[in-house]
């Protein structure tokens, strides 16, 4: 029989296993940029552009006319 000490480590290890595949989820910024044109195209919003950044593939750049910065 597995001592409660058993069953609280064997929980800890299942969740550090799911917290570390968690961190390893990265997403498409390529695929997110093109849904967002895909998406201001349907609401019509004006855009100049909208592209990962080149410094930077984690972040996005959006460049449109209502916004400063």
């Amino acid at each position: 029989m597995f001592s409660k000490d058993n069953l609280s480590h064997a929980i800890d290890q299942v969740l550090n296993t799911i917290r570390k595949e968690k961190e390893r989820e990265r997403i498409d910024v390529e695929l997110f940029a093109n849904n967002c044109i895909k998406e201001f195209m349907i609401l019509d919003l004006p855009f100049y552009s909208i592209k990962v950044d080149p410094q930077d593939n984690n972040r996005l750049t959006i460049e449109v006319p209502f916004l400063k910065e």
